[in-house]
C-alpha cells in the first residue's frame, strides 16, 4: 500500500511527475501514510474477528432452529422459549457491535470506492509512467480491491443469515393452529423483532451494506473509472492536457 510513497520518496518527490520537495514534507507524508495503513490494518482484522464470529453464531442459531422447525418440537414453550432468548442475544450482540464499529464501517468503504473508480483511471496513464511505478499502482489498486472484499462480503453474509432466520421463522406452519398463546405470543415476538431491529450497517448512513447494494456498487464504481478515462481521452483529442 506504501510502495508509492517509498518510490516517490527515494526519487525526493511527493507525487509522481512533480518538482522535488524538502525533506522534511516527504517524511511527514511517508510517516502519516504508514500510520494510517497501520490503523486501518488493525481496524480491519478487529472488524473481520468481530463480524465472522456474530456470523458463524447466527449461522449455528438458523441451524437448530431449522432442526427443531424439521422435528415439529417449537411448540414446545420450553424449547422456543430458548431460542427466543438466544435470538434476542444475537440481536443485541449485533447492535452492539454495530455502534462500536459504525464509525469505520460508515467511512472506509466510501473512500476505497473512491480508491477503487481512482484506480481504473489510473490504468489509462500506462504509457505515460514507468512500467515499475505502474506495476506498483496496480498492486494498490488489488490491495484496495480485497480490503473493500474483507469489508462488505462479510457484512453482506450476516445479513443473508438473519434474513434467512426471518424466512425460517415465518415460513412455518406449526404455530397456525396453536391454541397456546403464549407459544404463539413468544412467535410472534420473535418475528417481530427480526422485522423490526434494524442490524444493518450503512455507509456514510444512506446505503445499507446489502447484497444489491454490493451488486449495484460492483457494477457503478468501476465504471466510474471507465467513465474518467473516456473524459481524459476525449480531453485530450480535443487538444486539452490531463
Amino acid at each position: 500500500m506504501m510502495s508509492w510513497i517509498v518510490y516517490n520518496f527515494t526519487h525526493n518527490k511527493i507525487y509522481y511527475g512533480g518538482e522535488e520537495t524538502n525533506i522534511f514534507f516527504r517524511v511527514i507524508l511517508a510517516v502519516s501514510n504508514f500510520y494510517i495503513w497501520y490503523i486501518s490494518t488493525i481496524c480491519l482484522a478487529v472488524y473481520l474477528l468481530v463480524i465472522l464470529a456474530v456470523t458463524r453464531e447466527v449461522d449455528y442459531f438458523n441451524q437448530e432452529l431449522k432442526r427443531a422447525k424439521e422435528e415439529r418440537i417449537l411448540k414446545n414453550i420450553g424449547v422456543l422459549e430458548k431460542f427466543d432468548f438466544r435470538q434476542n442475544q444475537i440481536l443485541e450482540t449485533i447492535l452492539l457491535a454495530n455502534g462500536s464499529l459504525s464509525s469505520f464501517n460508515t467511512f472506509a468503504p466510501l473512500f476505497l470506492f473512491y480508491a477503487l473508480a481512482n484506480g481504473v483511471y489510473l490504468t489509462s496513464f500506462m504509457d505515460s509512467v514507468p512500467l515499475f511505478y505502474f506495476v506498483m499502482l496496480m498492486f494498490n489498486l488489488a490491495a484496495v480491491i480485497i480490503y473493500n472484499a474483507f469489508i462488505l462480503f462479510p457484512t453482506c453474509a450476516l445479513q443473508e443469515h438473519l434474513t434467512a432466520t426471518n424466512i425460517i421463522l415465518i415460513n412455518n406452519d406449526e404455530f397456525e393452529c396453536s391454541k397456546d398463546p403464549i407459544v404463539y405470543q413468544t412467535y410472534r415476538i420473535m418475528v417481530d423483532r427480526m422485522q423490526k431491529v434494524d442490524t444493518r450497517m450503512a455507509v456514510i448512513g444512506a446505503f445499507p451494506i446489502t447484497r444489491n447494494f454490493l451488486a449495484a456498487a460492483s457494477f457503478i464504481v468501476p465504471n466510474l473509472g471507465f467513465l474518467l478515462i473516456m473524459v481524459k481521452k476525449v480531453l485530450i483529442a480535443n487538444g486539452g492536457h490531463v
